[in-house]
């Protein structure tokens, strides 16, 4: 079996935040402000929360507010009116994301940079190290280059992670990923497991993205999962003394010592 490095499906990141479809026998319990938000009354969700009801109230089990409900069907209107009444923005679900999150899962822009001028936290970490902005940036194409600009406007980080990663490691866009250089985004940066952002843009068959970022000086990079497979002893080394995590496992839960000792590489690194 081939050692693989860990990546994170998209069906997975999505069920840890709870934003799929949920099945016809599981349902979720709405109150009617949630209803009333889906449904852009504006009439009734003011009577509403005149008569007392929390404008934050929660949905059963995964806790959405009329807030995400408003966002995730287009109510524009009334979400205004919700924020109006004191609506938290940063909200979040019982399995951890944000309005902002759902409005980025849903792909509508119009609506993501409504909630970042609203105060959405861009910098918000769920999914171990995950943000809005990474999210963002991974989705993007050139039509939502302005939307880009608002996330870095209101503060997005630009530096790596504790990953290791950099806006740069998920870009989907050759417009944006100039952008982020222009701002002094390393295109060398090296993540935890070796991957350079022209390693990453290649192996995700972002073809125009790594043929750009080539033409900048950015080199392939190599991760520790490949190093202990060609058994290269310097470059194994060179990582473990740069702080590379060797505890990391892949997406088989291999971790590097048993890629090692499958590979018999153990034998000739003599570290």
């Amino acid at each position: 079996m081939r050692c693989r490095k860990f990546q994170a499906s998209p069906l997975a990141t999505l069920l840890v935040l709870g934003m799929l479809t949920l099945p016809s026998y599981i349902s979720e319990h709405y109150h009617p402000l949630h209803e009333a938000a889906q449904k852009g009354d504006l009439n009734r969700i003011e009577e509403l929360i005149e008569q007392g009801v929390d404008v934050d109230i929660r949905s059963r089990p995964f806790g959405y507010t009329p807030l995400d409900k408003a966002i995730e069907h287009d109510q524009l209107e009334a979400a205004i009116l919700l924020i109006k009444f004191g609506a938290d923005v940063d909200a979040r679900v019982s399995t951890g994301g944000t309005t902002l999150v759902l409005a980025l899962d849903r792909h509508k822009w119009p609506l993501v940079s409504f909630l970042i001028k609203n105060g959405a936290d861009v910098n918000y970490i769920f999914n171990d190290r995950w943000t809005p902005f990474y999210m963002a940036i991974s989705y993007a194409k050139a039509e939502q280059f302005e939307t880009i600009k608002l996330f870095v406007e209101a503060g997005a980080q630009l530096t790596p992670n504790e990953n290791g990663d950099t806006p740069l490691h998920f870009v989907s866009d050759v417009k944006i990923a100039e952008y982020l250089i222009a701002l002094g985004v390393d295109p060398n940066a090296i993540n935890k497991w070796g991957e350079t952002p022209y390693y990453r843009a290649k192996s995700y068959e972002k073809e125009d993205v790594a043929a750009f970022l080539k033409s900048k000086g950015a080199k392939p990079g190599l991760t520790i999962y490949e190093a202990v497979e060609q058994g290269d002893r310097e470059r194994i080394q060179e990582m473990i003394a740069n702080d590379r995590d060797v505890n990391i496992e892949n997406s088989d839960g291999q971790s590097i010592l048993f890629c090692a000792v499958e590979k018999k590489t153990l034998k000739r690194l003599d570290c």
